[in-house]
């Protein structure tokens, strides 16, 4: 009995499909884990100086050029804790790119 008071059959079918969706649920998670360690590894951090005229959209052409320079400001945003889009001369910033 369980802590209801109801009688608690064990169920062969109900078992084997709790044990697939585990088990779909762990692979999932380890895929997920080995392509996050996978995509860490192939790119590199560097630190770059803002000159003058410098803004997120010019740096975010330098430095990946193949890529929409809207998802690089973004990550510039973000990797940098830039709440807006304004740069001084002499700002560091640091840059996670493509090796």
């Amino acid at each position: 009995m369980n802590y209801k008071g109801r009688i608690f059959y064990w169920s062969p079918k109900r078992f084997t499909f709790n044990m697939i969706i585990f088990i779909c649920f762990i692979t999932g998670l380890i895929f997920f884990i080995t392509n996050s360690v996978k995509a860490d590894a192939t790119r590199s951090t560097l630190s770059i100086m803002v000159h003058q005229g410098d803004s997120l959209w010019s740096i975010a052409e330098r430095i990946e050029p193949d890529r929409d320079p809207r998802i690089v400001i973004q990550e510039l945003k973000a990797q940098n804790d830039l709440r807006t889009a304004n740069l001084t001369a002499g700002q560091r910033l640091r840059i996670s790119v493509a090796k």
